[in-house]
């Protein structure tokens, strides 16, 4: 399936839209809350850190669900609850522990250098822990989680594009850690950033079994 039908599939519309509006909702909720507690005894930062970044790893994670599978350029695909439940799935302990560990980092370990890079690195995961249970179960043993390097390239200038809009919306550089707070626009802006990296990845993915 060419990029652009994946782009424009109703599947991938859906999830977006959707996806969108959850941004918008978590953010503005977040954002009072945080206002509302700021100076509440016993709501310690960390809670609330902790209640936002759920929050946002759950919408990407619903993201890439209802992508799924074609996300990665394919029309039918077992589902990933399926594929959640079945003993031929197994993508090696080493792999689940990454990914384990990416996700625990942003919640219990807040003040890590560049959180910036945390979002995408684990909206990547999410994708990477997707396609490796599928090829896990279509018996692809050549398939990784390198989507190639022109693939690479477009995911850094995405990237870089995504962060020079939020700095322009902020006023301000890119935030180096997650205990300050970011403007509304700025935040909503980074989330949805995640969009056209979770599809440019997914589909370097998928080109992998078009080829095996």
């Amino acid at each position: 399936m060419p990029f652009l039908a994946v782009v424009s599939s109703g599947d991938i519309i859906v999830a977006s839209c959707t996806y969108i509006l959850c941004v918008v909702l978590i953010v503005v909720l977040g954002h009072r809350y945080r206002s509302a507690t700021q100076h509440r005894p016993g709501h310690h930062w960390t809670d609330r850190l902790r209640l936002g970044e759920l929050s946002r790893l759950s919408i990407i994670a619903g993201f890439v669900y209802f992508a799924y599978p074609t996300l990665f350029g394919l029309s039918e695909a077992p589902t990933l609850a399926y594929l959640a439940y079945t003993d031929e799935t197994s993508i090696g302990t080493p792999f689940q522990l990454l990914f384990v560990i990416a996700f625990a980092v942003t919640i219990f370990s807040p003040i890590a250098g560049r959180a910036v890079l945390i979002p995408p690195i684990q909206a990547c995961l999410m994708v990477g822990y997707s396609f490796l249970s599928l090829t896990a179960y279509l018996g692809v043993t050549v398939a990784s989680m390198w989507p190639g390097f022109d693939v690479f390239l477009w995911l850094l200038i995405v990237a870089y594009i995504a962060e020079q809009i939020t700095a322009a919306v902020s006023g301000s550089p890119p935030r180096d850690d997650l205990t300050r707070e970011e403007p509304l626009i700025a935040d909503a802006v980074r989330l949805v950033s995640l969009i056209p990296i979770l599809l440019i990845y997914g589909y370097g993915l998928g080109r992998q079994l078009a080829i095996v």
